[in-house]
């Protein structure tokens, strides 16, 4: 009974044309040496591709990421611009109010009253009403 080392496989190279056939014997141990070693080689191949790819991915992401940032960068910049003009506008209407009301004879309005947003309009009014039915929250 032969031993898997005394195992022998023939490869015959039989070139197109003219020419002689060669043929190469090659150990059971070196082709499995072979074929182990082509395998890791694959293996290795295939991990390194699926990392590139995956890396691809993240810096196309990144970029993408970055590109919105930007964007929402200047949105909130040109929205701050915006908010300090209708804070001019807002000292200037309040100031005026302030005159109205020396001119018209009634005391001046708290400071705090002005901060806190109170002294607006008076009267009916159908979205407060509205506000004011549904209860604490609302108020």
């Amino acid at each position: 009974m032969r031993r898997n080392s005394d195992r022998k496989w023939t490869v015959m190279v039989v070139p197109h044309g003219s020419g002689s056939s060669r043929a190469v014997e090659v150990s059971h141990a070196v082709l499995k040496t072979l074929v182990g070693i082509g395998g890791v080689i694959v293996l290795l191949l295939l991990v390194l591709g699926g990392a590139a790819l995956s890396r691809g991915v993240s810096i196309t992401k990144g970029n993408m990421l970055e590109r919105e940032n930007r964007v929402l960068s200047d949105e909130i910049s040109r929205m701050r611009t915006r908010l300090a003009g209708l804070h001019d506008t807002l000292s200037t209407i309040n100031q005026r109010a302030q005159e109205l009301r020396v001119l018209a004879g009634l005391p001046p309005t708290d400071s705090s009253v002005v901060a806190a947003g109170i002294g607006g309009p008076v009267g009916t009014w159908s979205e407060r009403d509205s506000l004011t039915a549904s209860g604490a929250l609302g108020a």
